[in-house]
């Protein structure tokens, strides 16, 4: 009886999510064609130094003001951790 539900739950949660991934490969599929994988090569990129950091938080391009400036945030601070 578990594993039906269990089943049946994933089940939704795979048509919920269909078209959201199929966007989502088509998306990187185009971005592969137009050369953005070439375009953001490890070997290429910079480290962002604590001045340009600060002047990111000054600016306000990083905080918790706006939902957008939040959302930069996150996205920084993840990028810091992850590389």
């Amino acid at each position: 009886m578990a594993f039906q539900c269990f089943r049946a739950a994933k089940t939704a949660d795979e048509e919920r999510f269909a078209l959201y991934r199929k966007t989502l490969d088509a998306e990187m599929k185009y971005a592969t064609k137009s050369g953005v994988a070439v375009a953001c090569k490890k070997e290429d990129r910079k480290d962002v130094t604590a001045e340009e950091e600060s002047l990111l938080w000054e600016k306000g391009l990083l905080g918790g003001t706006t939902a957008e400036s939040l959302l930069h945030t996150v996205c920084f601070t993840t990028g810091k951790c992850l590389v």
